[in-house]
């Protein structure tokens, strides 16, 4: 038994309904902003080593603290890391939603701490590590977007 098979004939017209008018523009259109997504947050293991485990953004682009912290294993200041690539033709703005309680670091250099939002990243890929005061933030989500 699949689980369309479960659906009634209603359900399953706005099922395909829904589908159909996905990317279309109106309600499901697709953003035209390019979210990161991808995360690994770094979780300490015994003595002074890390590992650092996946951990993925919403749908709407925004990473869940408490998704992050349930890896980390305790309510403290975390490490989340992402690979971007900026492209090869000329920088890019990287923009940081509410960055209050954030320390940001391109390749191991501090580029912000509770500053401004936005930051122009040079072209080619690059490592971009946020730490994380969640206690500074009120919990609120981690989202960048290009």
């Amino acid at each position: 038994m699949t689980a369309v098979s479960l659906l009634t004939r209603p359900q399953l017209r706005d099922l395909i309904k829904f589908l159909s008018e996905l990317g279309s523009p109106g309600d499901f259109a697709t953003r035209d902003r390019s979210y990161i997504r991808h995360w690994k947050v770094a979780v300490p293991l015994e003595g002074n080593e890390i590992e650092w485990q996946p951990v993925l953004s919403r749908v709407s682009g925004k990473l869940n603290l408490h998704d992050a912290l349930r890896l980390v294993g305790q309510d403290s200041t975390f490490r989340l890391r992402t690979e971007i690539d900026s492209g090869a033709n000329a920088p890019r703005n990287l923009h940081i939603h509410h960055p209050d309680g954030l320390e940001i670091l391109l390749d191991d250099k501090a580029i912000m701490r509770n500053a401004r939002p936005s930051i122009l990243i040079p072209p080619g890929k690059h490592v971009l590590q946020i730490e994380v005061n969640p206690q500074s933030r009120d919990y609120r989500p981690i989202a960048a977007t290009w």
